[in-house]
């Protein structure tokens, strides 16, 4: 199988999911107001004990499962292109984070830790599914898998980044784990000058951009 068409799997794969917690969602939010509603009939007759709210509650944690699983197809294409380091699995591999499947988790990271640091000041920065699958690793995160995760914030980071980084800095985060944090106030400090910076230049020039298509118009 070549690459690309491992990407167009991955891809496939991603909207796939992405749609399915969409549905699962709404699905939930009503699931919510039936649950509330059971939970209030238990209360009222005396039978809120635990099992049973862990009863009412199951049907939830089911779709939830469903959500983050992975097919068998992606899982394979996955763990096969993981072995190239190439650049362009960056975003696949940071959603693979959330698929809860240990084995695809593991390689993820590997792959992760070694593709992380050679990323360019070009690089792509994550769409905002990505940037919460990326934090939401870091929780569970050993020092080598967060120092790279921090680092490469300063060219991935989205304007929610701040805020993770600023914690981390201060040494005041819960997005990390107490294994990881011995090291990383120091370059969560420097990705944040970086990002801010990055985010600033991005800023100015669509306002220049803007600027010059307004003058066009104009002329």
């Amino acid at each position: 199988m070549q690459f690309d068409d491992v990407l167009e799997i991955l891809q496939a794969e991603g909207q796939l999911r992405r749609k399915r917690t969409r549905v699962l969602h709404w699905i939930l939010a009503a699931l919510v107001g039936v649950q509330a509603a059971i939970f209030g009939y238990m209360v009222a007759t005396g039978k809120d004990s635990l099992s049973n709210l862990v009863v009412s509650f199951a049907p939830m944690l089911c779709l939830l499962g469903l959500a983050a699983g992975m097919t068998p197809r992606a899982k394979s294409a996955l763990l096969a292109a993981s072995t190239e380091r190439d650049p362009r699995l960056v975003g696949h591999l940071v959603e693979a984070l959330t698929s809860g499947d240990p084995e695809v988790v593991k390689a993820a990271k590997d792959c992760l830790i070694e593709i992380l640091p050679t990323l360019r000041d070009d690089a792509e920065p994550l769409d905002q599914v990505q940037h919460a699958a990326l934090v939401h690793g870091l929780a569970t995160a050993d020092e080598r898998f967060a120092s790279a995760v921090v680092r490469s914030l300063r060219v991935l980071g989205r304007s929610e980044s701040i805020a993770v980084l600023e914690a981390i800095a201060h040494g005041k985060s819960t997005f990390v784990s107490r294994a990881s944090t011995e090291r990383l106030p120091a370059l969560a400090l420097e990705s944040l000058g970086d990002l801010r910076m990055r985010l600033a230049r991005d800023v100015i020039q669509r306002r220049i951009a803007a600027l010059d298509e307004q003058r066009t118009l104009v002329r």
